[in-house]
């Protein structure tokens, strides 16, 4: 009875570490889904633009298609500051994505299954995860240790620990499997670690500290917006004014999860321990 309980809390925490990662996911995919809709938009504003510059030079009265033209201009200038935008946010979602699958990965050593299969071979018995890596995983079973390469995984395993996601990370071992013999390393080596630890710290604070920064410069462009609106613009300008409005209100009500999922991550990190 107690296996089975304790098999029923692993479950619950790897189908939490796979919520977290899917969040990710879906927000980079958001991020992608975007981008293609802005760059379309782009398109057809430029195509626009080459329209109209093309009338302009054969009718004799252009006052209307000019400002008409001056308006799409602004909006292609808006459209490129926004795929600036959004491009300049990937890299931070492609990191906490990273970051979801490494934490998942270190969640998954030293799992116990009374029996696991593999897309290959017959099923193991009372395995026991001791070592993942990005392409292999160590188990030991009831009749030996098994190394399984990627190839080898259940679609569970697959979906779970990608492989090939992290192609430049160290394994990832169990801290209760014997250790290997390793050679006396100088203390300096000992202290770049922790070092490095502390690098990391610093890293994602410089991170969540630009996305705030980011957040604040779209609220105020969203406050700006509203001053335009309440100044009594004329009809085309007020419906311009209210889609960058909209825009703003969409793009910083995701900037904000976006701000919520990085301090968490920072905080988690924090609380790690130093390595010695």
């Amino acid at each position: 009875m107690d296996g089975k309980i304790f098999l029923y809390l692993i479950l619950i925490g790897a189908a939490l570490g796979g919520s977290y990662k899917l969040y990710l996911d879906q927000d980079l995919g958001e991020l992608n889904t975007k981008l293609i809709v802005v760059r379309q938009e782009m398109t057809g504003v430029q195509s626009q633009i080459d329209q109209i510059s093309g009338q302009l030079q054969r009718r004799s009265s252009v006052t209307d298609l000019t400002k008409t033209l001056a308006t799409l201009k602004d909006e292609k200038v808006r459209l490129e500051a926004e795929i600036q935008a959004v491009e300049a946010e990937r890299p931070a979602l492609t990191e906490g994505i990273r970051a979801a699958i490494a934490q998942i990965r270190q969640q998954t050593v030293g799992m116990r299954f009374d029996e696991l299969s593999l897309a290959t071979g017959s099923p193991l018995k009372n395995a026991l995860i001791q070592e993942v890596s990005d392409d292999e995983i160590v188990i030991k079973h009831s009749l030996g240790i098994r190394r399984a390469r990627a190839s080898e995984w259940n679609a569970d395993l697959k979906e779970r620990l990608r492989p090939g996601a992290l192609a430049d990370t160290k394994p990832v071992a169990d801290a209760a499997a014997p250790p290997a013999p390793v050679s006396s390393a100088p203390e300096g080596v000992m202290s770049e670690a922790r070092q490095k630890h502390g690098k990391k710290i610093l890293d994602a604070q410089l991170a969540t500290q630009k996305m705030q920064r980011d957040l604040t410069s779209l609220e105020d462009l969203l406050m700006q917006a509203e001053k335009e609106l309440n100044s009594n613009p004329s009809a085309s300008r007020k419906y311009y004014i209210e889609g960058r409005r909209t825009q703003y209100a969409g793009q910083i009500a995701a900037q904000k999860a976006r701000v919520s999922a990085a301090q968490d991550a920072l905080r988690r990190l924090e609380a790690e321990p130093p390595p010695p």
